[in-house]
């Protein structure tokens, strides 16, 4: 059985996969809690590990993903590397803000990584403050 993804699939299941990526090293760097859960304490080796592959899979990929998500993903490896030099000096408890759950990061307006570590998304909805997210990191 032959199954043929378009070009829209392709490029939506590997946005995703980067995000599930990104959230797995926020959650092992202390930053974002589990589901029913506090932010655990960091697991430095593992998260350094994600982070490695990322950026094997930065390389490997170089001149093969489009201007966008080669920023996307840059800009992604740039402040997870910073989360992971915060949380080895014990900066980095302040639990971020979860990634969206858009499978889309690359498109105009997506998501993209934050100061902090976290994913945000640049165009937010209009609507009921429900539906807003707020972003914020402290140095304190």
């Amino acid at each position: 059985m032959e199954h043929s993804l378009s070009d829209e699939e392709v490029q939506a299941r590997f946005a995703r996969h980067l995000q599930m990526q990104i959230e797995h090293v926020l959650v092992l760097l202390g930053r974002i809690p589990l589901p029913g859960m506090e932010a655990m304490e960091p697991r430095l080796p593992e998260a350094r590990e994600l982070i490695d592959h990322l950026e094997a899979l930065e390389v490997k990929t170089r001149g093969n993903l489009q201007p966008h998500e080669q920023t996307f993903l840059g800009t992604a490896l740039t402040e997870l590397r910073l989360a992971y030099v915060e949380a080895s000096q014990g900066r980095g408890r302040a639990p971020a803000a979860s990634a969206p759950q858009s499978s889309e990061p690359f498109r105009a307006g997506a998501a993209v990584p934050t100061p902090g570590g976290s994913i945000a998304s640049p165009q937010e909805p209009s609507g009921s403050e429900e539906t807003k997210k707020k972003f914020f990191k402290s140095y304190g």
